[in-house]
């Protein structure tokens, strides 16, 4: 006896990634492809129910209008939204707010999607829901709130609902969390998906790529970023313990890899379907499977799969060696960012947890050079038990990286985001300077300690950026040189991608800058 496929039709789910909200005065943000939302879409369609995307940041990625009196938007407005919903007409919706700053602007859209039609089933997920669910089900436009990897879940969902089950069975729905006649209900956690290679390749048909690629070609994507180029991610999941960082709150503390042959199946079809010719891998942790990290290079150098590469959110220097650096060089590695986060050993083992020897990151950067693979690092200054003295060394250790090599460093102030240790110590030592969740991001402090005051932090911080601005045109000048010297080839790549990246030597400040190297 067969048995019949479950006709879904009828459950149609708009999927929207909600307008970005930014300061006042901003220019806009860099443009990124919402995976999350396109996995999901691709689990549905598997499934047999009708989906669509609405890409809000991007298909208005041109439009900033005020938001209110203190931030504004950038995307579609708020009523070619509601035109969006109106002509699809879904029975689902569902939202993704992945960072806490943005939760308002995803609020805004449930308001509107329950305006339209109070029966419309509204959805939240994201890394932000995931730690504040209960905060998100007091808004009455939101019926459901998806708790961590949501592919699954929101299929288990979705089944259930469309068979109108009673409370009771929902409460079976693992990774939800609901209102049942006015009280919270928060199920328990669903088990990560351990093998990754089980996933549908995310549903990029859906998505608005040719607005990605435009973004790019004007500088609102990364800043390396002038192709037509896609979003990978190949593992999910942080073994690590930084104090500062929710990774693990969303995707699990095990690391799950999949496997170099599915990896590269997805870039066959990015360059067969849409000609892509640059990648973001958006892994946390790409290299934390040394032997896979090389088999995946293997195997897009037998493709011949010619692309440029890169590894934006940061990469542990002490998973590489020379010889993988030279495998992935071969492959298309473009640009790397290291994750040193301070200039301080005791810092970087006692205060933030990571443990990592520095001298790792000194050899990994001057490796790079060596390949002809752009080195850049992060480094988060402000924390609770982090002294003026050890900032200053942070400071100081990126200026050294820098003359070894690295192209820029970058500076975030400590953010205490919902979930972390970070968290969790500055609200027991009541550090929050102002408790805003809109000022949890990277550019403002809110933490204040003993040791050291916001004014303070935000004019080290001024200066740090202004020197590493200087350091990096005066190293990539002095690059080039150096690889006129030893390796020509390396020497016409570099040129080039400083070109990419809008160097003009006619400019009056790479002038004097040169004059100064070669003396």
């Amino acid at each position: 006896m067969t048995k019949t496929k479950k006709n879904n039709k009828d459950w149609s789910v708009l999927l929207i990634n909600p307008p970005v909200l930014l300061p006042k005065n901003s220019s806009g943000v860099d443009l990124y492809q919402p995976l999350g939302l396109a996995y999901t879409a691709a689990v549905l369609r598997d499934k047999h129910y009708p989906v669509k995307i609405i890409d809000a940041a991007a298909e208005g990625w041109t439009n900033i209008q005020p938001f209110d009196d203190k931030r504004d938007f950038n995307g579609l407005n708020y009523e070619q939204i509601a035109d969006y919903i109106k002509k699809f007409q879904p029975k689902v919706v569902g939202i993704s707010i992945t960072f806490t700053v943005q939760k308002d602007s995803a609020f805004r859209v449930a308001s509107i999607v329950k305006k339209i039609d109070k029966n419309i089933i509204v959805i939240v997920g994201g890394p932000h829901v995931t730690v504040r669910a209960e905060e998100c089900l007091k808004d009455t436009a939101i019926d459901f709130a998806v708790i961590g990897e949501g592919e699954l879940t929101v299929v288990e969902l979705l089944e259930k609902l469309s068979r109108n089950v009673s409370a009771k069975e929902l409460k079976e729905v693992l990774g939800i969390a609901f209102k049942d006649k006015g009280k919270m209900i928060i199920n328990t956690s669903r088990p990560y998906i351990t093998n990754l290679d089980s996933l549908p390749f995310p549903a990029r048909d859906l998505l608005p790529m040719a607005i990605y690629f435009e973004a790019a070609k004007l500088k609102r994507a990364n800043r390396d970023l002038n192709k037509p180029w896609a979003s990978v991610i190949t593992s999910r999941g942080c073994p690590f313990n930084c104090v500062f960082c929710s990774i693990h709150l969303s995707m699990g503390r095990k690391w799950r890899g999949r496997s170099p042959e599915n990896i590269v199946e997805e870039l066959k079809l990015l360059i067969k379907d849409f000609g892509i010719k640059q990648i973001d891998f958006e892994d946390d942790n790409i290299s934390c499977d040394r032997k896979r990290m090389e088999e995946m290079c293997n195997l897009i150098i037998k493709n011949n799969l010619k692309i440029e590469w890169f590894a934006p959110n940061g990469i542990r220097a002490d998973t590489l060696d020379g010889l993988l650096l030279r495998k992935m060089k071969a492959s298309g590695c473009r640009e790397l960012w290291f994750a040193p986060e301070s200039g301080s050993q005791r810092v970087v083992d006692e205060v933030i947890g990571k443990k990592m020897d520095l001298h790792y990151v000194e050899k990994m950067v001057v490796e790079c050079k060596e390949v002809g693979i752009s080195s850049n690092c992060f480094f988060v200054i402000g924390l609770p038990g982090e002294t003026k003295k050890e900032i200053g060394q942070t400071v100081s250790f990126a200026q050294k990286l820098g003359r070894l090599g690295a192209d820029n460093c970058l500076f975030s102030i400590a953010t205490p985001l919902y979930g972390t240790r970070l968290y969790d110590e500055v609200v027991k030592k009541k550090y929050f300077k102002k408790n805003d969740d809109w000022e949890l991001r990277y550019d403002i402090p809110t933490i204040e300690t003993p040791e050291f005051s916001s004014e303070w932090l935000i004019s080290l911080r001024n200066r740090a950026l202004r020197e590493n601005r200087e350091l990096y045109l005066k190293n990539s000048l002095k690059k080039l040189l150096y690889y006129l010297e030893t390796n020509p080839v390396l020497a016409v790549e570099h040129f080039a991608n400083m070109a990419k990246t809008g160097f003009k030597f006619a400019n009056r400040t790479y002038l004097t800058i040169f004059k100064k190297v070669i003396k």
